[in-house]
């Protein structure tokens, strides 16, 4: 059969075509940015940790989930916290995409990010090791060689802010909020009290200011002992003004109505009490808000809070591959340190087992791509002094203990026992350095209880539930 046109020019025409109508060619993933109901009409996954690709996922249930423990030492002490039992199902899930809630200002909460796989091209075993930027390392002076034959050491780093202080025990996330909204203030301060029973935690990050939860969990907060400091959040860059009126009211709220006998000031609070305050939670990531709008929000917010009287620092959390991709988020001197969401779980070649080093090795890479180039140069050359860089803190690092899988990343109580063990490794070899190595990292263990709340989804492996660690 002859053909009028050139049957190269027929397919270019077709090809063309295809991608006007958004119809997916075969073996085709490069479909870009679109809408969430474009992507559930094509049937693809958004990946959480690449929003500029779609990748198609095999997943398969995990039906063992014999309880965990997670060992973890404090203070040369070992602690075992008590995990939670298994869940009634995956049934209770909510079925909207958002939850109402009586909250001030805000009646509807929204939905925590979704969850999804890693692609293959930032993970590290050994098919895949060639893909990611290497980076050259020399040995610490003085320091102890790590047990873990795969652990990197790189150059000494002295990390400079104002009022910082090497982090003693790791932090914990949680979430105010179950089934029926928001979480009562006897039950917040029931959780907090449960938090601190363990002894493995110096501070709790919280993300928001609805459900009065700045109030409520400040005074949870200060009802155990030792105290426990908080991370504050600002959640979104809607209505900015009025969360930062939230957040300072809830402080002053705190102070008003605080027993004569404590003589709490304001200035305490923001001093004492309040470890950090971050603006936005992956905006950047989930295609919310570009870096230079998340960048000028937290130059808003430190202002606000400067003229209130707190001078701790204030960051925004995005995940590690948006920092990658824009490391202004880290790098700019608008964020007082690098905070940053790792979480190995969502890279498909990648289990329990490489969990802590999953983690340090991105650490290793964002600090490549942070630090200022005129700043390697110097370092290579040999340039007399102590590097000073920032603090990298990572905010969410966590396992599931149930759903499904990720191929090589399987949830379960076994699984999540040994990755919160290998992430735990790195972070004490850290403390002993002082965190003063190029892979070091201070850290927030991702999460307090399982969140029930949370609507189970295939895109994040309807583990969204399941990653707390305690029991209520």
């Amino acid at each position: 059969m002859k053909f009028s046109t050139p049957l190269s020019r027929l397919v270019l025409v077709a090809g063309l075509l295809g991608r006007s109508l958004c119809i997916p060619l075969a073996g085709d993933h490069r479909l870009g940015d679109r809408p969430e109901h474009v992507d559930q009409q094509v049937g693809h996954v958004r990946t959480r940790y690449q929003p500029s690709r779609l990748v198609d996922v095999p997943l398969y249930v995990n039906d063992t989930a014999p309880e965990a423990i997670a060992e973890i030492e404090n203070d040369r002490r070992k602690s075992t916290p008590e995990l939670q039992t298994p869940s009634t199902g995956i049934g209770q899930s909510i079925e909207h995409e958002s939850v109402t809630l009586a909250a001030r200002g805000d009646t509807t909460l929204k939905p925590k990010t979704r969850r999804t796989n890693i692609s293959s091209y930032l993970s590290f075993d050994e098919t895949n090791q060639k893909l990611i930027k290497l980076v050259k390392h020399t040995k610490l002076m003085n320091t102890l060689p790590s047990t873990n034959d795969t652990a990197i050491i790189t150059n000494t780093t002295h990390f400079i802010h104002p009022g910082f202080s090497p982090q003693r025990l790791p932090g914990i996330t949680y979430a105010p909020y179950d089934l029926t909204g928001c979480r009562s203030p006897a039950n917040i301060t029931s959780d907090f009290a449960a938090i601190a029973k363990t002894g493995l935690y110096s501070s709790v990050r919280i993300y928001g200011v609805d459900c009065s939860q700045v109030l409520n969990t400040l005074r949870a907060a200060s009802s155990v002992s030792p105290p426990l400091t908080l991370f504050l959040g600002i959640f979104n860059l809607s209505d900015l003004s009025s969360q930062i009126t939230t957040l300072v009211k809830d402080v002053q709220t705190f102070v008003a109505t605080s027993p004569p006998s404590q003589r709490i000031t304001v200035g305490d609070v923001w001093n004492n009490m309040i470890d950090t305050i971050s603006v936005g939670n992956e905006l950047v990531n989930n295609g919310q808000a570009t870096p230079a709008q998340v960048l000028a929000a937290v130059r808003t917010v430190r202002e606000v809070l400067r003229r209130e009287g707190y001078q701790g620092p204030v960051v925004t959390v995005d995940t590690f591959v948006a920092v990658l991709q824009h490391p202004q988020l880290c790098s700019s001197p608008d964020t007082d340190y690098c905070a940053v969401n790792i979480h190995p779980f969502f890279d498909p070649h990648t289990d329990a087992d490489q969990a802590g080093n999953f983690v340090r090795r991105q650490v290793l890479n964002l600090r490549e791509t942070i630090t200022p180039k005129s700043q390697q140069a110097n370092d290579t050359k040999g340039g007399g002094g102590a590097k000073q860089e920032k603090r990298v803190v990572v905010t969410e690092v966590g396992w599931p203990k149930q759903g499904n899988a990720n191929n090589r990343a399987v949830p379960g109580r076994p699984e999540q026992q040994r990755a919160v063990e290998g992430v735990m490794k790195v972070w004490r070899e850290g403390r002993e350095r002082g965190f003063a190595d190029d892979g070091d990292f201070e850290m927030y263990l991702f999460t307090a209880f399982d969140d029930e709340w949370k609507k189970a989804d295939k895109g994040t492996f309807y583990a969204e539930q399941f990653w707390g660690l305690h029991n209520r």
